[in-house]
């Protein structure tokens, strides 16, 4: 039998608020995951990581950044070929960016564009401009 539009409205409500709560659950996961990546990383001295994050800690809430979204960005595309939006907000939540942004990669993305260090590839893909 097929259901109403009030019961499909409702069953994409109830989805709508488990998908909402699955992201925050995947943000706090996150912030568990990069400070266990730097514990790993101060045991074993200075990595590709560890380079990457130096000085990309914000200091405290509120106050700006150590360094830019834009230079942690442009160290974490250096060396490498043309890549995803999402990934690269991955890597820089990995090398120690503090956001509290649930659509950071959205952040990411608007800085990629405004900044002249980055190129569009195509559509959701950036490299260097170099």
């Amino acid at each position: 039998m097929a259901k109403s539009i009030s019961e499909l409205r409702g069953e994409l409500a109830t989805k709508e608020r488990l998908l909402q709560k699955l992201e925050a659950k995947r943000g706090k996961l996150a912030v568990q995951l990069s400070k266990t990546d730097k514990q790993i990383t101060a045991l074993l001295g200075k990595t590709s990581r560890a380079i990457i994050s130096a000085g990309a800690k914000r200091i405290r809430k509120g106050r700006k950044a150590a360094v830019s979204l834009g230079d942690i960005l442009e160290r974490a595309l250096k060396g490498k070929g043309s890549i995803r939006v999402k990934d690269v907000a991955n890597m820089a939540l990995e090398a120690g960016y503090k956001t509290k942004s649930k659509h950071f990669d959205n952040i990411v993305s608007q800085t990629l564009k405004a900044d002249k260090r980055f190129r569009r590839v195509r559509r959701g893909i950036y490299k260097l401009a170099k």
